[in-house]
């Protein structure tokens, strides 16, 4: 197989099981490859920042700071009132709708 292809294989197993963690001869037997067709491609994936070696000798994906380079989402709650936790304004939410549902039925 190509190198190409065998990079684009092994970072698809590191994509789809992001906390993989291998050591050389488990990277191998994992992928069908010799010790040195392995280690190439690992090199080739260090080398891109996709892949690090670790101080016990494994090998782990890099933590991808924007994986699909897309702008990062902030999550931001508004709050009404007092409270600024997400929790005290969610539970604010909670009572209003509360208070509407039980005045809504007792028009009924």
């Amino acid at each position: 197989m190509e190198h190409h292809r065998l990079v684009h294989r092994v970072k698809s197993e590191f994509i789809e099981m992001p906390r993989l963690q291998l050591t050389l001869p488990q990277a191998a037997r994992l992928w069908g490859l010799d010790h040195e067709a392995s280690r190439q491609v690992i090199n080739s994936l260090v080398e891109v920042s996709f892949l690090r070696w670790t101080p016990q000798g494994t090998v782990i994906r890099e933590k991808p700071s924007n994986p699909t380079g897309a702008p990062r989402q902030s999550y931001s709650f508004i709050t009404s009132g007092a409270t600024s936790s997400p929790t005290g304004s969610a539970r604010q939410g909670f009572a209003r709708r509360n208070q509407q549902s039980a005045s809504s039925a007792s028009r009924c």
